[in-house]
């Protein structure tokens, strides 16, 4: 039987049409399609081809555009998706993980999340684990018997001064608690993505978002997350 799999992340995450709680405004709610980028259909993302290498079926996709794992006590900004309502340990976005009815649970969650902590100017690394293992711990409690897949950021923005916060410091110090967090709770899996720089696959290099990864740079990801998987026995993996 092909596992449920449902996505709870950022804008790295959406794609029109296809993105839970969001309606297409402007470029804050999704950030797929988008003329700085080659990614228009769904075959494209990086959760899609991973679905398929694992053949898996797509039951949520809760992706929001500019949203945190945590809450920074920055005020808050439905515009930019920023704060207590819109951040990812949230119990009604973890709420909003299941299919039409109730027990139409998933058999798997990727959490893909963290860079957009990264970027914000009272960011602290405390604040950040007690989001991560607290949402994590939601998950947990809500959907027991749930598979996680955490996927770590992925090396961006680190030689430009567009968002000088994200520095190998703090991308290292967010992926070390990712790290730990899984070790901490049953049928918790670690996607690092920390060895992936995506030099040359991501957007053009005159695009003012690098962090947002291309068709090339989006298979990248989907073949790493689908390889953890396979390991950890998720899914029927097939590559190709």
């Amino acid at each position: 039987m092909s596992i449920k799999i449902s996505i709870l992340g950022d804008s790295i995450s959406t794609l029109e049409g296809f993105s839970n709680n969001v309606v297409m405004n402007d470029d804050h709610d999704c950030y797929y399609p988008n003329s700085e980028n080659d990614v228009t259909q769904l075959d494209e993302t990086w959760w899609k081809e991973a679905c398929r290498q694992l053949q898996g079926t797509l039951l949520i996709n809760d992706a929001i555009g500019g949203t945190c794992v945590g809450y920074y006590n920055s005020t808050q900004d439905n515009y930019n998706h920023l704060g207590s309502n819109w951040c990812m340990n949230n119990s009604t976005r973890i709420e909003d993980l299941h299919g039409s009815s109730s027990t139409d649970y998933p058999d798997v969650i990727f959490v893909f999340g963290g860079t957009n902590d990264l970027c914000q100017n009272d960011f602290n690394q405390q604040t950040f684990a007690n989001n991560y293992s607290n949402m994590i711990n939601l998950i947990h409690t809500r959907y027991p018997n749930v598979k996680i897949v955490c996927i770590t950021p992925y090396q961006c923005y680190l030689t430009s001064d567009h968002n000088p916060q994200i520095t190998f410091d703090n991308l290292n110090t967010v992926c070390y608690w990712i790290n730990h967090i899984t070790t901490l709770y049953p049928n918790c899996y670690l996607c690092s993505l920390q060895d992936i720089h995506l030099s040359g696959n991501n957007t053009p290099p005159d695009a003012d978002s690098h962090d947002h990864p291309n068709v090339k740079g989006m298979r990248i990801i989907a073949d790493r997350v689908a390889f953890v998987c396979s390991l950890n026995g998720i899914g029927d993996y097939i590559y190709g």
